[in-house]
């Protein structure tokens, strides 16, 4: 698969367990990409927290994730996490693996490849016949402070089919609403949101979190 991306920094099967590239605009907290495709780091609502994953420690389900799909022919379906190998460390701990979405099959490859602030990730497996390219970036346009501060991150999955077979796919991505399930998954301040010419933000004193009829919405096209 061709592409055009700047490529300063490639990081192999050995060298991704500490890799992540933050995505989000500045000043409005990021969620970042691991090395073998995961969503980890979220930092949002004011409050730093490396290594949060939503629901990891608090037994909500399910975690955010990104799933292929794909038939070849009229076989049977079969489905894919979209990232790489768990290192095996994160396999240990006092209640058994915590990693989100641990026991989900997988890749068996990565390939982190990098120039901030894009990010591309491949991933392979000699039992998936689709190769697949995880694109993602944030909005840093130098010198724009206006057009570098939009509250998003992009991630865009390509599929690619090598083989002569027809293949039917499709990729689903999941995130749960961690902002407000009874109580607050993450501690955050006061949330208001306002409506106008000067749409955005308002932070007040720590305390509760208020929510408006729509915070956000979110759109899958095909």
């Amino acid at each position: 698969m061709k592409t055009t991306w700047p490529i300063l920094r490639r990081y192999d099967a050995e060298h991704l367990d500490r890799v992540a590239l933050p995505l989000g605009g500045i000043g409005t907290g990021t969620v970042s990409l691991g090395g073998r495709g995961d969503l980890r780091d979220w930092e949002v609502m004011n409050t730093p927290r490396k290594g949060f994953v939503p629901g990891v420690d608090s037994g909500m389900q399910p975690h955010p994730s990104a799933v292929l799909w794909y038939r070849v022919g009229r076989n049977a379906p079969v489905t894919r996490l979209l990232e790489g190998p768990v290192p095996l460390d994160e396999y240990e701990g006092y209640r058994g693996a915590e990693t989100a979405n641990h026991g989900l099959p997988r890749f068996s490859q990565a390939e982190f490849r990098t120039a901030y602030p894009l990010a591309e990730i491949r991933l392979r497996d000699r039992a998936v016949p689709l190769r697949v390219t995880l694109q993602a970036f944030n909005p840093l346009v130098p010198g724009d402070v206006d057009a570098s501060s939009w509250p998003l991150a992009s991630l865009c999955y390509r599929l690619e089919n090598p083989t002569r077979q027809t293949i039917t796919a499709a990729v689903c991505v999941s995130v749960p609403n961690f902002f407000w399930r009874g109580k607050p998954l993450v501690r955050p301040r006061r949330l208001v949101a306002r409506r106008g010419r000067d749409d955005g933000v308002e932070h007040g004193s720590p305390g509760g979190l208020e929510l408006p009829d729509r915070l956000a919405e979110f759109e899958l096209g095909r």
